[in-house]
């Protein structure tokens, strides 16, 4: 007995192109087998490059692929993705061989993802009442916090930059730097707590028109931190087209200062910095 089963899916185009598969974009699964399923039989076949759409391809429908890797065009120090570059030796001319993952791209640009936490601490004095009136008193405020500054590499995809050599248009957007500060108040009066505020800035040599300084703000994000401390965050981004083949990151500093109105004597202002470099860059004199 044959028993037939008619489904139809508003999200489905009928007939599909030769060799294709039926795709279910709402459960985003494939509602057929692969017709390569026994090269892998480790794998569902049902599923698309492994599970794994971000870190492998199928650009042919027969196999499996990651050989695609990061370069840097020589004369313009534009960051390109290739699916047939697999090492130093598969480089085109002109080019230089970066890696296979983005923090691939800080290491050629010669910057860390990460920095050493910096510790900083503040005190202030303010008057509670009026001169003369009772109730007058002397409420000091302390506090203490530290800093955390991150780098990360931005990719994504562009329909305008796919070819032959790019199947899926990948591409590099700019570099990222992030910093958070975290901040603890002792202070028994909240009218006279220490209220940090400030911005982040980079140092950078040879770099194209872009801002290089990003304010701290609350977070929009939620932040896993200890009881009874707040947090800010800063953000500074860094163009692909303004990172040219001589620029040189520095270093980053992070600036704060006490905005709390109440408070007549305050601690100064407050500058942390970190060396952005990953190896120190020696240059002989002239």
């Amino acid at each position: 007995m044959k028993i037939y089963l008619n489904i139809f899916y508003s999200d489905i185009t009928f007939p599909p192109p030769p060799a294709a598969r039926y795709y279910h974009s709402t459960l985003s699964i494939w509602l057929s087998v692969d017709p390569m399923s026994d090269k892998y039989p480790s794998m569902s076949p049902y599923t698309y490059c492994g599970n794994n759409p971000v870190r492998l391809v199928d650009p042919n429908g027969e196999e499996i692929s990651d050989n695609f890797d990061w370069i840097r065009d020589l004369k313009t120090g534009q960051f390109i993705w290739r699916d047939d570059v697999t090492s130093a030796a598969t480089t085109p001319d002109g080019y230089s061989y970066v890696g296979h993952n983005d923090k691939d791209i800080l290491h050629c640009l010669n910057i860390r993802t990460s920095y050493p936490e910096q510790s900083f601490k503040n005190a202030g004095i303010g008057i509670k009442g009026v001169f003369g009136w009772p109730g007058f008193a002397v409420n000091v405020a302390w506090g203490e916090g530290h800093a955390n500054l991150y780098a990360q590499a931005v990719s994504g995809y562009s329909e305008k930059l796919k070819n032959s050599n790019n199947l899926t248009g990948r591409c590099f957007k700019g570099i990222e730097f992030i910093s958070y500060v975290t901040q603890k108040q002792f202070s028994g009066s909240k009218s006279t707590q220490m209220l940090e505020a400030g911005h982040l800035s980079i140092d950078a040599e040879n770099i194209g028109n872009c801002s290089i300084t990003g304010y701290y703000k609350i977070p929009q994000e939620a932040i896993i931190a200890q009881q009874g401390t707040s947090t800010i965050k800063a953000r500074v981004f860094i163009p692909a087209q303004s990172i040219l083949p001589n620029t040189v990151f520095h270093s980053a500093t992070c600036s704060l200062g006490d905005t709390n109105p109440e408070l007549l004597i305050r601690s100064n202002p407050i500058k942390l910095k970190w060396g952005l470099m990953l190896t120190p860059i020696i240059r002989r004199m002239p």
